[in-house]
């Protein structure tokens, strides 16, 4: 897949006694409240995947828990409230997405330069 590297998922992972965990905003899955923020096994959840980065946070886990407790109704949305809004949300307080502004700037690159070369 041409693309694969380029995409990536976040999620913040902790431990609770001897289990370890991922919070993630997941497009596919529902949790009980109808929104798309899991928690999941880290175990289950990492098979298949590459860990491309870890950032280390100062966040507790009861600071995690309270937050997505807050944020359990969202509906995941790739422009708005993607897995990378989730995580900065909780790490930085302010949700941002620099994954989404780097394929705009691509998607945009490659459209002028097709204009460009349909010109000559």
């Amino acid at each position: 897949m041409l693309f694969a590297k380029f995409i990536y998922h976040y999620g913040i992972v902790c431990r609770d006694g001897e289990e370890l965990f991922v919070y993630h905003n997941d497009p596919y899955k529902l949790n009980f409240l109808g929104g798309n923020i899991i928690r999941e096994n880290f175990y289950d959840w990492i098979k298949a995947k590459e860990i491309a980065e870890v950032i280390p946070t100062n966040l507790d886990v009861n600071d995690i828990e309270k937050a997505t407790a807050a944020l359990k109704t969202y509906k995941y949305h790739i422009f708005d409230f993607n897995c990378e809004h989730f995580v900065s949300k909780l790490r930085d307080k302010k949700p941002s997405s620099p994954q989404i502004g780097n394929w705009a700037l691509l998607i945009s690159s490659v459209i002028i330069a097709g204009i460009i070369i349909r010109k000559k």
